[in-house]
């Protein structure tokens, strides 16, 4: 009896739904002085409950088409905002922070449901000295899609 709920446990942990979807990264445009660099976050909200998991704005994004002695060094975060998809996101809150846990930004409901809306970033800038980490609060449409741009500067 004790095999069969555990062969039963452990079928249903392989054939459950996933309960985060994810964002994934990609370069979206690198300035030829290398100046400018937005990274874009394409973004598939859970079929379960609408949620994503963290996402880690890696070394390879950042240091995408740069020398690798400029990975982060100098960057700025400058710009931020996001783009709605297919299937319309909740009104959603975003919060980028970096490798030791300090606040790069955040904002209350800068994913919304239609249309592009830019982020207010606090000036002066705040330095990149690391992998930066974006987390997603309060998404709760299933399968929602959006994008997410974040510029840094030099």
């Amino acid at each position: 009896m004790i095999k069969r709920f555990i062969l039963l446990a452990i079928a249903v942990i392989l054939f459950a739904p996933a309960a985060y979807a994810d964002c994934t990264e990609s370069q979206y445009y690198l300035s030829n002085d290398g100046s400018v660099l937005v990274v874009k976050l394409s973004c598939t909200g859970s079929a379960v409950d609408g949620s994503v998991a963290d996402t880690d704005v890696d070394a390879s994004a950042v240091s995408a088409g740069l020398k690798k002695t400029y990975q982060y060094m100098g960057f700025y975060l400058w710009e931020f905002w996001t783009v709605a998809g297919g299937t319309s996101p909740d009104a959603a809150d975003v919060t980028i922070t970096d490798a030791l846990g300090g606040e790069l930004y955040s904002e209350v409901g800068v994913i919304t449901a239609a249309g592009t809306k830019a982020g207010t970033v606090s000036m002066p800038a705040k330095a990149v000295t690391s992998t930066l980490t974006v987390s997603v609060a309060n998404q709760d449409t299933a399968n929602a899609t959006w994008d997410m741009y974040i510029k840094m500067v030099r």
